[in-house]
């Protein structure tokens, strides 16, 4: 029964090829769609990671300081020094903006306005950070190199440095800047933060503060995305099953052609069970084919894509697992077609 499913194979390897390759494609676009959810929190762990805070203090009742606006006080990270599990305390701003370029080009990015040397200032890949006014670093992303100029509302910034793959909500690129500009700028010289960024953990907060882990931060700025991430996965989910409609139209086909094969196979006493079998051998040899195929079209295209983001290992464990269900799935309805052949066609008559 093996051979004569993989003898099969080679027959018709023409078809099971187109096959191959159709399932491969699909597979291949699936493993990027897992790339791509598995992308958005790998991008938020590492811009939230960057700020170097081991807690994000805002307002009571507030989500977070990425889908919520919260106005404290800036001169309220000085009272955090002399609380107990405190090492550090500054302020900061995060504003999604749009800003101008040399050449008019308008650029959205995430603005964190930071203390000068602060905990905010992010770690530098190009150039140097900043240390005094009309000074920012940038992520590598906004295509802005150093000794270029930004423009933000009122206020204009030489870029000293840039970072790399600091980036917010799919890919926009990070932009630092110190606190004081921005709000003078942005905020209309309002000497307030979004969040008071704390190295340490307080023992104690007021009442009318609230303090976030980094994990929590990560939740609250994937928020607005949750309705995105969900539908990729669920794509995802669809296109599985697109690749076992594939592999079954094929073996299927090839099902409708072995009828007489099938009947040689009950006259000889194979029960169903061994019928599923030979399919699912195929099936999964198929399959098998089209998932080594689909890593290697994986990683051709992610390169190419705009979007910063890695075929995830969980998902690279999880693809043989969905080889075995595709195959399974593939040759159950054909199996049904095998399992009611009349042993009969054994014996003459057409198949």
């Amino acid at each position: 029964m093996f051979l004569a499913s993989l003898r099969d194979l080679q027959w018709r390897h023409r078809r099971f090829l187109v096959s191959v390759g159709a399932a491969s494609l699909i597979l291949g676009v699936s493993l990027i769609m897992s790339g791509l959810a598995d992308s958005l929190r790998s991008e938020a762990e590492i811009t939230v990671e960057a700020v170097g805070a081991d807690h994000w203090v805002v307002g009571a009742g507030v989500s977070g300081p990425f889908s919520s606006v919260s106005a404290l006080p800036a001169e309220t990270a000085s009272t955090f020094d002399a609380l107990p599990g405190v090492d550090a305390a500054d302020p900061l701003i995060v504003l999604h903006q749009a800003v101008t370029d040399a050449e008019e080009r308008q650029v959205d990015v995430v603005l964190f306005g930071h203390e000068i040397g602060g905990l905010g200032s992010p770690p530098v890949v190009e150039g140097r950070v900043v240390t005094g006014p009309g000074e920012a670093v940038i992520d590598a992303q906004a295509g802005i190199g150093i000794g270029e100029t930004v423009t933000a509302g009122a206020a204009e910034f030489t870029i000293v440095g840039r970072t790399r793959d600091l980036t917010t909500l799919a890919g926009l690129p990070s932009l630092y800047a110190p606190i004081g500009e921005v709000q003078g700028a942005l905020l209309g010289g309002l000497d307030v933060a979004q969040a008071i960024v704390v190295r340490g953990t307080p023992d104690s907060l007021p009442s009318e503060l609230a303090a976030l882990t980094p994990v929590e931060v990560v939740d609250d700025m994937l928020r607005p995305l949750s309705a995105m991430i969900g539908t990729v996965q669920r794509v995802r989910d669809v296109l599985w099953l697109a690749a076992a409609a594939i592999v079954g139209s094929i073996l299927y086909l090839a099902a409708l052609e072995r009828g007489r094969d099938f009947a040689v196979f009950r006259a000889m006493g194979f029960g169903p069970a061994r019928l599923f079998a030979s399919l699912a051998i195929q099936s999964i040899v198929i399959s098998a084919l089209a998932g080594v195929l689909g890593i290697g079209l994986a990683q051709v295209l992610v390169p190419l894509l705009p979007s910063r983001l890695s075929v995830p290992t969980s998902a690279l464990a999880m693809l043989p697992l969905v080889v075995i269900a595709v195959g399974i799935i593939a040759s159950a309805v054909t199996a049904r077609r095998a399992a009611t052949t009349d042993p009969a066609l054994a014996f003459g008559g057409a198949a």
